[in-house]
């Protein structure tokens, strides 16, 4: 089961009329980037900016 956060950008994209296909696209690379932080220390917000 996708997260509430995915959920809610897909509902978001696809009231914008977007094509399924790029609703699926951005889903995937969101997820790609969020599993890619959690494993990654390097990527770290700064602070202060």
């Amino acid at each position: 089961m996708k997260s509430p956060f995915l959920m809610a950008i897909a509902e978001n994209m696809r009231m914008k009329n977007y094509a399924e296909k790029t609703v699926k696209a951005y889903i995937y690379w969101i997820t790609s980037f969020i599993y890619f932080t959690k494993k990654s220390t390097h990527w770290m917000p700064r602070s202060g900016c």
